[in-house]
């Protein structure tokens, strides 16, 4: 009779790795839409609340719109993802988190850093088109930022 070593191998088969893995990239960016659903009505609720106060104040404040979308869309990642659950409101509903490899919590600084390598990274990934090939090409499913940065998403279960 010949022993066979141990396996080290997941209890899921190639295939049903695969399958769950695009299913968890599939949920990624679903959580993703969700957030930006989310960031845009908050800059139109900001935009218009600045366009209220700057027809009081003779457009004292005139500048101040270009710096509206990037200062929600970064506060609304900082907030949510270095709270006490470590997840946006999109990733909520998916039902996963953002921790970090060494198993630390997710602070507010953490998220900063997170979000401004997003933010530094995106430029250059959308025009080399690595931003949106490299998540499915490597096994992990994780985007550039994600490595640089040493994260990792959490699973918490299926969505019921």
């Amino acid at each position: 009779m010949i022993r066979r070593p141990p396996r080290s191998t997941p209890l899921y088969s190639s295939a049903a790795s695969d399958v769950y893995k695009r299913q968890q990239l599939i949920r990624r960016f679903i959580a993703s839409i969700i957030d930006i659903v989310i960031v845009l009505n908050l800059s139109l609720l900001v935009f218009l609340s600045i366009k209220i106060i700057n027809f009081f104040i003779f457009n004292l404040f005139y500048t101040s719109y270009y710096f509206i979308i990037p200062v929600v869309i970064s506060s609304y990642y900082i907030l949510t993802l270095g709270g006490k659950k470590q997840a946006t409101y999109g990733m909520m509903i998916m039902n996963f988190n953002l921790c970090l490899k060494k198993g630390d919590n997710f602070t507010k600084k953490h998220a900063f850093i997170h979000s401004f390598l997003f933010f530094a990274i995106l430029p250059l990934g959308v025009i080399t088109l690595t931003y949106f090939i490299y998540p499915l090409l490597n096994d992990k499913r994780a985007c550039i930022h994600d490595l640089l940065y040493k994260v990792r998403f959490k699973d918490l279960g299926e969505i019921s």
